[in-house]
């Protein structure tokens, strides 16, 4: 915490000295210092006739589905009072047509209720966000919400205010305007006296839900409510005055957020609290006593500024439901106001923030734009900066609010640089389109393995705001099915083949390549495979990043022999050592490399895309063994990946085989290709209770009909096949190799591990195994694996490293 906050924080307990102090500290800043009225690329909407104009809160668009209207609100004096006494009027204005048409801006309504923090709630009515509008009033002595029909000026009264609306536009949840007036002005209504006045803890409804379609209102929760619920001992002091002062539905309408507040005196407690809309299901997300602007960024994440008793004050982001949080950007200690850009197309990435910031000691606030990815704000840009004039100040100053056009392009505020409240947008869409970064993915071929599945994970979850990626093989894909370029197509990566043989690149002989990155004006090449990386390396372009999936003195050796090995290994090496960053694909083999070799590599853990793996639902295991010809009655364990040595199937089917009989109910499938797969089935395919299926394109269905996965490895990277079996609800029994007890460390509740290359303890294990509940393993397994293996996690990590390697 800065100085200035220290001071402030001290100052709470004085609101009249602050606020005197405070001004005059602004005023010599201002003297002081460089006059700035405005930065950035601004555009004004709202007329220049010197009226007050704004739209309101930071949590609604003022943009219809269209992105051509905007919705904003007219008033004569906002620096007088907060809760003028005056109509405001509720504006229209077409965007497409210039300043000086006289249609441009046209007046729909107006309304009674209204604060200049806040505005009436006005909004556009979902889901389709185009032809209603929905906003507070004050009609025949009491409040009200109107929802007005913009193209035939037909009106619908729900006779209740509203404070936030669900996205379908179908419920909504409010809060009593008139206790909000008396203990925090600026968001509450003026119009009628508060009920509960002078009752510090009122035994009386705080909370309503209304229902826009019949327009019934519903008792929801008291104040006594939250008060009673895991209660502290400063709520329960005689004189602690109790109120809710935010509202927010949950993307997906069945959860809301809430700011629960009570006052001791000059001291402020709030806790943010989720709970179901029908009042059920309550849960303290935060109880660090300082919660001010928040945001759903899904149905299970929300962005809040606080004052942690651990960490500080900052922008923290948390998961419903839990203690779990990050702490983002830890050098921005100032409250803003934060919103999440909307998702405009399935598989985008939600990641970016916008926020501003109050004035600060030269009267200056800014808007800024963040990626959550981005933990230290390396990358955080300044779209705006203003001026705030001291007749906007304390309960009646302009806060930017700043709000996402619907489409994620732009972004629209209230300001008062120009000496009046005035609404305005900054265009945001060209300048990333400009900041995109080029990512080249090179790879021999789009053959299926596990190495092409993860740079598919990165793909499918990459930030297309930010990056632009495209794919380049240097091989013929194969005729045989096994080629996945057909996946990278349907993410619309473009594709380039650039014919490379193994001599070529051995002999430097990569001039069509380099032309090719050159051309495409690439920011970074993400290479895969021995001969990919040692390519890029050899051309010295700074700007390579090469994951390692193996310990190459390990596997190669054993793979190609002593001598191709050890030149592979050699030449993978000269490579890894030469990127712009190499990282490996797991905590284990970071430290193997580091240990055995002493090299020093960060890791980024493989990830499961859960679009493609999934848990069965109920009764779905018996549908899928009947669809696949699987035995109903029997046990099965189930491998799927390479057939090579360095899996050790052989020694997995030799245990197995020898503890189960051919009659036994116990059944092992495997699934996949690979250079011991003959021979592995002339050995053991005669067997009845052993299946060999092959290549099969619907692993994730075979996976959900078996009851638990088995991996026999000698040695790996990160095992996609485990993780992959763990994302589709399996229990797991693995040797004891470090990448593998890497997952076990995470939660042992997964399963089993075995002493690797011991029969007995193999056999014991799977005996062990068979003969307990493997539900609760099931879940452990999928909770483990969506929590820490997840596509969209190991992809955010990798972006991070495309932004660092492209600014070099």
């Amino acid at each position: 915490m800065s100085l200035e906050q220290n001071i402030n924080y001290q100052l709470n307990k004085f609101p009249v000295v602050k606020r005197i102090l405070k001004h005059f500290y602004q005023l010599i800043m201002y003297v002081i210092s460089p006059k700035i009225k405005s930065e950035g690329k601004i555009i004004r909407i709202s007329p220049n006739d010197g009226m007050e104009y704004f739209f309101g809160y930071y949590d609604k668009s003022p943009w219809d589905a269209t992105g051509r209207y905007m919705l904003c609100l007219k008033a004569n004096d906002t620096w007088s009072e907060v809760s003028p006494k005056e109509p405001a009027d509720i504006l229209l204005i077409d965007t497409k047509k210039e300043n000086d048409e006289n249609d441009r801006v046209r007046k729909i309504a107006d309304t009674r209720a209204w604060n200049v923090q806040m505005g009436c709630m006005l909004q556009w009515l979902g889901p389709d966000y185009e032809n209603n509008v929905i906003f507070n009033d004050f009609r025949d002595g009491k409040f009200c919400s109107v929802i007005l029909n913009i193209e035939n000026g037909t009106e619908r009264i729900v006779w209740s205010p509203v404070y936030t609306v669900s996205y379908d536009g179908v419920l909504a949840l409010t809060l009593d305007f008139t206790r909000l007036y008396s203990l925090r002005p600026g968001y509450g209504y003026y119009n009628l006296p508060e009920k509960t006045k002078g009752i510090a803890l009122p035994d009386e409804p705080c909370i309503w839900t209304v229902n826009l379609e019949n327009g019934k209102v519903k008792d929801l929760l008291k104040y006594t409510d939250f008060a009673n619920f895991q209660p502290r001992k400063e709520m329960q002091e005689k004189d602690s005055v109790h109120k809710v002062n935010h509202l927010m539905i949950s993307p997906n309408g069945k959860r809301f957020m809430v700011l629960y507040r009570w006052l001791n005196g000059h001291r402020k407690y709030t806790r943010l609290i989720t709970c179901n809309v029908d009042g059920t299901d309550m849960y303290i997300l935060s109880d660090d006593d300082m919660v001010s602007h928040c945001y759903w960024k899904n149905d299970e994440e929300i962005i809040a500024f606080e004052n942690k008793h651990v960490g500080g004050p900052g922008y923290y982001l948390m998961k419903d439901k839990t203690q779990e949080y990050i702490h983002l950007w830890p050098q921005l200690s100032n409250d803003g106001h934060p919103s999440y850009q909307p998702i405009v197309k399935a598989g985008q990435n939600r990641d970016t923030v916008v926020t501003d910031s109050y004035p600060d000691r030269r009267r200056i606030a800014e808007i800024k734009i963040l990626k959550d990815t981005d933990i230290e704000a390396k990358n955080a840009r300044i779209i705006a900066r203003v001026f705030a004039p001291f007749k906007y100040d304390n309960d009646t100053r302009c806060d930017l609010h700043p709000r996402w056009s619907r489409d994620g392009k732009k972004i629209a505020f209230d300001s008062v640089f120009e000496g009046h409240r005035g609404f305005y947008m900054v265009d945001v869409a060209e300048e990333s389109e400009m900041r995109k970064i080029k990512v080249a993915f090179l790879m021999t071929s789009c053959k299926k393995c596990g190495p092409v599945q993860q740079v598919l994970n990165i793909i499918g979850n990459l930030d297309r705001n930010l990056f632009e990626p495209i794919l380049i093989t240097l091989y013929d894909e194969s005729k045989d099915g096994s080629s996945q370029l057909d996946k990278f197509l349907a993410l619309d990566v473009p594709h380039f083949h650039c014919s490379l043989g193994k001599v070529d690149m051995l002999l430097g002989r990569t001039n069509a390549l380099k032309n090719l990155i050159n051309k495409q004006k690439v920011d970074v090449i993400h290479s895969l495979g021995v001969f990919p990386d040692l390519t890029i390396a050899r051309m010295n372009a700074g700007k390579q990043i090469i994951t390692i999936r193996n310990y190459v003195w390990q596997d190669y050796p054993a793979k190609f022999g002593k001598i191709e090995g050890t030149i592979l290994a050699l030449l993978h090496l000269y490579a890894i050592k030469r990127a712009a960053k190499t990282v490996t694909c797991s905590k284990s083999l970071s430290k193997i490399y580091k240990e055995k070799l002493g090299l020093q590599y960060d890791y980024i853990c493989n990830g499961v895309d859960f679009d493609v793996y999934s848990k069965g639902g109920p009764g779905e295991k018996e549908e899928l063994r009947k669809k696949l010809d699987l035995p109903h009655d029997k046990i099965i364990l189930v491998y799927s990946g390479q057939f090579i040595d360095r899996k050790n199937q052989r020694f997995l089917l030799q245990t197995f085989t020898r503890a189960f009989d051919s009659n036994s109910n116990i059944y092992l499938l495997l699934l996949g290709d690979g250079e011991d797969l003959e021979r592995l089935k002339a050995d053991f395919g005669s067997l009845a209770n052993v299946d060999f299926r092959g290549n099969v394109l619907n692993v994730n269905d075979y996976l959900k009909a078996c009851d638990l996965y088995v991996s026999t490895s000698k040695s790996e990277g990160m095992p996609n096949g485990v993780l992959e079996a763990m994302a589709s609800g399996l229990p797991v029994l693995l040797s004891d190799i470090p990448q593998h007890k890497e997952i076990f460390d995470v939660d042992s509740g997964i399963g089993e591990l075995y002493k690797n290359g011991k029969k007995v303890d193999l056999e014991n294990k799977l005996r062990s195994m068979l003969s307990k509940e493997l539900y609760g393993l099931s879940e452990k397994a999928y909770q483990t694996v969506q929590q820490y293996f997840n596509a969209n996690m190991m992809s955010s990590k990798y972006q991070e490293l495309y932004k660092a390697i492209a600014s070099r």
